[in-house]
Formats: structure tokens, C-alpha cells, sequence
């Protein structure tokens, strides 16, 4: 948080290979922004505008009041005058019992607000709302509820598989349905919808009292169904589509036990690398399917014991090493042998100054460590007020 003045201390990364932070500042009534504040950066002064008052409320297909909707709106192409920009990816609001809402932190400048409606039990709907064209105190957003898919994961034996993980993979850089499997190896995914190559705002549709229900994106051609992971530890993993033909879809999964996949981390010189991270890496379509993660020991052997039998993109990394990424490997039952290259690292913002009198408006906390500082202003005024920052 900011204090009185609206000044907030920024600290310093605990990575020296770092070369900042990104920092996101948001404050009631405003529009929220984002920086990357560097090493090297003293202070810096963040103007907010204030926000746009959209408000309305969430119904269903029926037109039933749906509450506990988390409202977001993607981020528009809102252009800046310095290293900030306007960022609405940590800002949302909550539909009440009522099913009401309101927004206060979405641009002025824009011709369409696009809204992100998700709820655990209903599909990601993207409602578009075209801007002086509706009447924006009462705006009446669908919330589809989309499919569901139930069913069992068992082994090769028939026998249930608990704690399985059945994961969405469609919907890319949006909200992923997942859940883990019972104790019989039974599941239901819930408000899912079918994949399409296009998609196309579906027209408004009027109510009795002339407000307009404003629906989501609709496919366009034949649906392509609905991409799952299958994931559970010791077997590999599935990644099958299954195709959304009825409200509820019953389908069961059959895993096999899983190869194991290994490998070593060494430097140029064949020295082994301990405590570097090895993790699997996201695809040209920045889907990271798998999702696995783990840390060579002081040999530099790492071991994962859940690979799929289908390559692999991996990403690798160590302190005082070049970062190595897109490296496809197969848990083919050899030992991968991964080699990193060293790099100097460039000296921090911290070891060129000499004493802290040196560097305007930083300040000497009680342990002696340097705080560097971000002031937050609204942008009508010159004035300093409390707001809120995230790291």
C-alpha cells in the first residue's frame, strides 16, 4: 500500500539476475496500470485516470439472477506517455445475490468494453459491449452454463485411479476448468464449451422492459469439442478430445503406467549443475499442457516419474547460466544430457552506488538496506493519495 503521500517502497529482487519487477497499481475509481520497474530506476511517478462507471446485472440462459460472477475486462489498446500502461488483468467485480454489479476502473477513452464472466460452475463467457450505444448503468449480461463432462479414470486393471486431474485445455489465455477425481475414479467437469477455428458476437436480444441481454462469442462452423487432460502421478498422461453432443457427456478414461524420465544438467564443461530448474515448457500456442517442475540435486540428475509417451517441449535454468528453453526430449528411458552456458553477471543497481546520499528520494531502512520509491498521483491533480500495489 501507498502511505499518505501516495509514495509506495519498492524493494529490491532477492535474484540477482533480475533486472526489476513488474509492479500493478490499482485504487477504487481508478484505471488500474502496470510498470516494469528496473534495477537501475530511483523513483517514478504513476498518474492515474479516473474510471468509467459501468454497472448491471448477470442472468443465465433463462434469464435467472446469477450470483457470485467474476467480471473482468480484457485489457484495451490504451496507449501511454511512459514506461506505464493501462493493465486490468488484477482488477475485477463480483455479481451480489441479486445478481448486480458494478465496475469502476475501465477506460474512458474506448469504443467497446470487452467482458470476461467466469464462475466455477458456468462457461467463460466474452460478452462485447459497444460503448454509447447501450445504456451502461444497466447493462443485462448472459453467463452461458456450457456442457458438462462426467465419467471414471482407471488404470489398465479397471482398477479407479483417486486424485486423478482432469484439466480443460481449450480456451487459451482464459480460465481452464479442472478437477481431480474421486476415490471410485469418478469426475464431472462442469461449464465447458466446444473449440472453434472463428468466432462472432451474437446479436443482443431485447427484454419486456427495453433493456438488452447481452450475450457472449458464439462459434462459428462445425465444433471441434473440447480438449481434456488426463493427469494422475506414476501413469502418463492423455490429452483426448471429446466432442459436446449432449448437456451432460459420460466419458471414461483407461491410463497406463507412465515412462520414467531422466536427465542431467551440466556446464560446458561437463561440471554438474545442482539446484537448477527443469520444467516443462508452453508450445507455439503458449499452452504448457503438463505442467511439471522440479530441481536437479547435487549430482545435477533430475527424475520425473509421470512423463507422457508423446515429446515434450522443456525449459531449463540455473543461477550464473544462460536460460535454455524449447528443448524437445522423450521419456525414452535414456539419461538426457542438458549443457548450460555460463554468463557474467551484470553488476546490480546496488553495487554502483557508494552511499546512499548519492541517490535523490531513496531511503535507508533501519537494517541499512537502499528502498527505492513509486509515487502514485491521479492525473488531474499533483497531489499524492494512498493506493494499492501488487507485485
Amino acid at each position: 500500500m501507498t502511505d499518505e503521500y501516495g509514495v509506495a517502497a519498492v524493494p529490491e529482487s532477492d535474484k540477482p539476475a533480475n533486472h526489476g519487477m513488474n509492479l500493478f497499481v490499482s485504487a477504487e475509481g481508478y484505471v488500474p496500470k502496470s510498470m516494469q520497474f528496473n534495477r537501475n530506476d530511483v523513483e517514478y511517478t504513476i498518474r492515474l485516470d479516473h474510471g468509467l462507471i459501468v454497472s448491471g446485472t448477470v442472468v443465465d440462459e433463462q434469464g435467472q439472477l446469477v450470483e457470485g460472477v467474476r467480471i473482468q475486462v480484457q485489457t484495451p489498446a490504451v496507449q501511454g506517455n511512459g514506461p506505464d500502461r493501462v493493465d486490468l488483468q488484477t482488477s475485477a467485480a463480483f455479481s451480489d445475490s441479486n445478481g448486480r454489479w458494478l465496475c469502476t476502473f475501465i477506460p474512458r477513452i474506448i469504443e467497446e468494453i470487452r467482458f470476461i464472466l467466469t464462475r466455477d460452475d458456468f462457461a467463460l463467457t466474452l460478452p462485447v459491449v459497444p460503448v454509447g450505444k447501450v445504456d451502461l448503468g444497466n447493462l443485462v449480461l448472459v453467463i452461458d452454463r456450457g456442457f458438462i463432462v462426467t465419467g471414471r479414470v482407471t488404470d489398465t486393471e479397471g482398477q479407479p485411479i483417486a486424485g486423478a486431474a482432469v484439466k480443460e485445455l481449450n480456451n487459451p489465455g482464459y480460465r481452464r476448468q479442472s478437477t481431480l477425481t474421486y476415490a471410485d475414479g469418478t469426475f464431472a467437469l462442469q461449464g465447458l464449451l466446444s473449440e472453434y477455428e472463428f468466432y462472432r458476437q451474437r446479436p443482443n436480444e431485447g427484454n419486456a422492459n427495453g433493456t438488452l441481454r447481452i450475450r457472449g462469442m458464439a462459434g462459428i462452423g462445425e465444433p471441434r469439442g473440447v480438449r481434456v487432460l488426463v493427469q494422475a502421478d506414476g501413469f502418463a498422461p492423455q490429452t483426448p478430445t471429446v466432442q459436446l453432443l449432449e448437456p451432460t457427456n459420460l466419458v471414461n478414461f483407461t491410463v497406463a503406467q507412465a515412462n520414467i524420465f531422466r536427465g542431467r544438467v551440466l556446464d560446458q564443461a561437463g561440471n554438474p549443475i545442482p539446484d537448477a530448474i527443469v520444467r516443462t515448457d508452453a508450445d507455439d500456442q503458449g499452452l504448457d499442457k503438463f505442467k511439471w517442475q522440479t530441481r536437479t540435486d547435487a549430482e545435477g540428475r533430475f527424475e520425473g516419474d509421470s512423463a507422457p509417451a508423446e515429446p515434450v517441449l522443456f525449459w531449463f535454468e540455473a543461477n550464473g547460466y544462460d536460460r535454455l528453453r524449447d528443448v524437445p526430449l522423450v521419456a525414452d528411458g535414456s539419461v538426457h544430457e542438458i549443457k548450460l552456458s555460463s554468463r557474467e553477471l551484470r553488476p546490480t543497481a546496488r553495487s554502483k552506488v557508494g552511499q546512499v546520499s548519492r541517490l535523490p528520494r531513496w531511503d535507508a531502512s533501519p537494517s541499512g538496506q537502499i528502498r527505492r520509491q513509486l509515487l502514485v498521483a491521479p492525473s488531474s491533480r499533483q497531489c499524492l493519495v494512498p493506493r494499492r500495489l501488487a507485485m
